[in-house]
């Protein structure tokens, strides 16, 4: 075998491999995406850590992939040789990078909202059950954005036991009260309160 049909062997390679990774980044952020849209109310944070990093990979792997491909195609100058080529390049490259970005955004809150648009399409068809809900305590979350406070509210379903977490940043919500919830009778962590 000549050094040009081995060349030429490791090209095809790479190429498949960059397929396989490509189908690998469009199957996690579907996964995530997808997961998300049906599983996204339960309050559980394995579930949640599981969508973001399904999502982040995936992403991520796809940014790869067509940054390597856009970089291929696009020339590299100098500063010093050509200012305007290496402006207009350094231009390409921060667009690629801002689209990118919006299309993980805009994917997140697609389907964030189609999530929530299901919520509520099955609280407004299904089969529901009212009870009461008491709220048991407060938790506390640091985020990025600083400490956000919940509260931790608690009602029965068939004498299951169900505690879900409620924001409560304006402290609506006090310790020992009771409210009015709305509970989908195939999704009982899927639910409304009435204020």
């Amino acid at each position: 075998m000549t050094r040009e049909e081995r060349l030429e062997c490791i090209e095809r390679k790479l190429k498949i491999l960059n397929i396989k990774f490509f189908i690998l980044g469009v199957l996690c952020v579907t996964s995530g995406s997808k997961r998300y849209f049906y599983y996204g109310y339960i309050n559980n944070s394995i579930v949640t850590t599981i969508v973001f990093l399904f999502l982040i990979v995936g992403w991520s792997i796809l940014s790869f992939l067509l940054l390597k491909l856009f970089l291929s195609k696009s020339k590299k100058t100098g500063y010093k040789k050509n200012r305007i080529g290496w402006l207009k390049y350094v231009i390409r490259i921060l667009a690629f990078a801002f689209t990118i970005t919006g299309a993980c955004a805009v994917n997140m809150i697609l389907i964030s909202d189609l999530a929530d648009n299901r919520i509520v399409n099955i609280l407004n068809t299904q089969p529901t059950i009212t009870t009461e809900a008491l709220v048991t305590g407060v938790s506390i979350h640091n985020t990025c954005g600083g400490p956000k406070t919940y509260a931790v509210i608690e009602y029965y379903d068939n004498y299951v036991k169900i505690q879900q977490e409620v924001y409560n940043g304006n402290g609506e919500f006090k310790v020992g009260s009771k409210y009015a919830l709305k509970f989908a009778v195939d999704y009982p962590e899927m639910y409304i309160i009435y204020r």
